[in-house]
C-alpha cells in the first residue's frame, strides 16, 4: 500500500483550481503541476470569489441601464460563459444518472459518464435556473442581489466540496470523467475550505453592522438573507443522504462487512487469503440491541504474499480432544469412505486403515493442529487506549508466523501490545504510529513490562 504524499506547491494548487473551474486563460500565464489537479476542490470556493465578483458587478451596473430582472439573467449567462457550463453539466449528469438509473449503482455511474444529456437532465437544468432566477428577483434592489451572489457563491461551493469528503469517489483515475480523482481533505485543507466559503459572508455582515453598509441596513436593507445560507445547507444534507443511499448501498441496520471487504481487496492486490480465524470473546462487551444476537467475535485473517510461506503449525498445536482420541483407538477398514474419496486432498492420518487397538496409550497423538476458532478473553489495560487487544492473541500469530530472531512489522502500534509480545518471544520489532501520544504510551508500557519481567527472573535466580 502506498501512502500519497502531497509535495505540490500552494500556487500550483490555486492555479489548477482556477484553470479547472473557469474558462479564463490562466493556463497561458502559468502551468501548474499535474498532481495539483487532485486538490482543486480544496480551492473551489476561492474560484467562487471570482465568479461571484463578476456576477455581482454585472447585476449592479447592469441594473443601472436595464431592469433588475434582465441584469440578473445577464449575470447568470456570464457565469455560464466563465465556467464553460461545467457546473451545469455536472448537475445535468446527476439528474440523468439518479433519475434514470433506478437503484443500480453501475447503471447510475454509466449514465452519469455519458456525455449526452437526457430528459431528466434537461428538466433538472430548467427547474434549477428558474428557481435561481426567481429567488434573486424576489429581492428588493440590485445592491442586495449583488451582495447575496457575492457571499452565497463561495458558500455554496464550500458546501458542495464537502461531498467529496463525506462520500468515497466512485471511480478511479482511469475511469473518471475528467481523469482526476479528488483527494480527501487534510485538517488544514478543511479549515481553509471553510474560511474560503464563509469569509465573504462574514465580511458583508460585518460591514452591514459596523461599516459603510450600516446606514443602508438601518434603512431596512437586508444583506444576504438567511435563506441564502439555510436552504443550501439543508439541500446539501439531504443530497448527501440520498447519494449515500443510492451509491454506497448502505441501509439502516445493514451490515457493511468491512473486514471481509478489506480482505477481498487485498486478494485483488495480489495477496493470498489463507484463513479466516474467528476470535471469540467470552467476556465481550454487552450491547443494547434487541433485534439481533449480541456480537462476541472478530475476524483475524491469515494472508501471505506467495503460496509458500513460513508457518510453524507445531507451535500452534493444541491438545487433542478426548472424542478424537477414541477415534484413533477404533479400527479402520481399507474400504472406508474417507480413503475412497478422489478430491485430491491429502488423506488424514486418523482415517488411515488400521486394526482395532493399533493406537493405544502413549501411541495415541496428544496434539492436533489448531482450529480456526480461538477463545481468548479481553484483558484490562489502564493506559489511555480503548482498543488494546490481549497479548495472547498476538502471541499465537507471532510464534507460528515468524521464527525466533525474525522481524515483526506493526503498522499500527496503538498500546504497544505487539511490540511487547515480540520482545518477550525473542523477535525483533518495528512499529509505525501517527499518534505521538500512543507512541509514548507504548514505549512506557514496553519498558515497564520488560523491567518487571527482568526483576522476576533475577528473583528466581537468587531464590535458586
Amino acid at each position: 500500500m502506498q501512502i500519497p504524499i502531497d509535495n505540490t506547491k500552494l500556487r500550483d494548487r490555486i492555479a489548477a483550481a482556477f484553470i479547472f473551474f473557469t474558462r479564463l486563460p490562466f493556463w497561458r500565464f502559468y502551468q501548474p503541476d499535474k498532481n495539483a489537479y487532485k486538490a482543486v476542490v480544496e480551492f473551489w470556493p476561492l474560484t467562487g470569489w471570482l465568479t461571484g465578483i463578476i456576477m455581482a458587478t454585472v447585476i449592479y451596473f447592469g441594473s443601472q441601464i436595464m431592469s433588475l430582472q434582465t441584469a440578473i439573467l445577464a449575470a447568470i449567462c456570464t457565469r455560464i460563459l466563465l465556467t464553460g457550463a461545467l457546473h451545469e453539466d455536472g448537475l445535468a449528469d446527476f439528474f440523468d444518472g439518479f433519475g434514470g438509473g433506478g437503484n443500480d449503482k453501475q447503471r447510475i455511474l454509466g449514465i452519469m459518464k455519458d456525455s449526452r444529456i437526457g430528459t431528466y437532465g434537461v428538466l433538472g437544468l430548467i427547474l434549477y435556473l428558474l428557481l435561481l432566477f426567481e429567488f434573486l428577483c424576489q429581492m428588493n434592489n440590485s445592491v442586495q442581489v449583488a451582495l447575496t451572489v457575492l457571499g452565497a457563491d463561495p458558500f455554496c461551493k464550500m458546501l458542495t466540496a464537502q461531498l467529496t469528503q463525506m462520500l468515497p469517489y466512485a471511480r478511479t483515475e482511469d475511469t473518471a470523467k475528467n481523469g482526476v480523482v479528488y483527494r480527501r481533505f487534510t485538517v488544514k485543507a478543511g479549515i481553509g475550505l471553510f474560511l474560503q466559503g464563509c469569509l465573504p459572508i462574514g465580511i458583508i455582515w460585518a460591514l452591514s453592522a459596523y461599516g459603510p453598509l450600516k446606514t443602508l441596513a438601518q434603512e431596512g436593507y437586508i444583506f444576504i438573507p438567511i435563506e441564502a445560507i439555510f436552504i443550501p445547507g439543508v439541500v446539501m444534507y439531504f443530497l448527501y443522504l440520498y447519494i449515500s443511499k443510492k451509491i454506497k448501498g448502505y441501509k439502516s441496520k445493514d451490515l457493511m462487512g468491512i473486514p471481509w471487504r478489506l480482505a477481498l481487496l487485498l486478494r485483488e492486490d495480489g495477496w493470498y487469503l489463507r484463513s479466516d480465524i474467528i476470535w471469540h470473546k467470552e467476556n465481550a462487551m454487552p450491547e443494547a440491541c434487541r433485534d439481533r444476537p449480541t456480537r462476541s467475535y472478530e475476524h483475524v485473517f491469515l494472508l501471505s504474499k506467495s503460496p509458500r510461506y513460513y508457518y510453524d503449525y507445531e507451535q500452534m498445536a493444541e491438545p487433542m480432544k478426548e472424542v478424537s482420541k477414541k477415534r484413533y483407538v477404533r479400527g479402520r477398514s481399507k474400504e472406508n469412505k474417507y480413503l475412497n474419496e478422489n478430491s485430491g486432498a491429502k488423506i488424514q492420518k486418523i482415517n488411515e486403515a488400521r486394526g482395532y487397538g493399533q493406537y493405544k496409550g502413549d501411541n495415541i497423538p496428544q496434539f492436533r493442529n489448531k482450529r480456526d476458532i480461538w477463545t481468548i478473553n479481553t484483558t484490562s489495560f489502564r493506559g489511555n487506549h480503548y482498543a488494546a487487544f490481549p497479548p495472547k492473541l498476538a502471541e499465537i500469530c507471532m510464534i507460528a508466523g515468524c521464527p525466533k530472531g525474525g522481524i515483526i512489522l506493526d503498522p499500527f502500534i496503538g498500546s504497544g501490545t505487539v511490540g511487547l509480545v515480540s520482545l518477550l518471544h525473542n523477535r525483533k520489532y518495528i512499529g509505525i504510529e501517527l499518534n505521538e501520544e500512543y507512541v509514548s504510551l507504548a514505549r512506557k508500557r514496553i519498558s515497564e513490562e520488560v523491567e518487571k519481567i527482568d526483576k522476576e527472573k533475577e528473583y528466581e535466580v537468587c531464590k535458586e
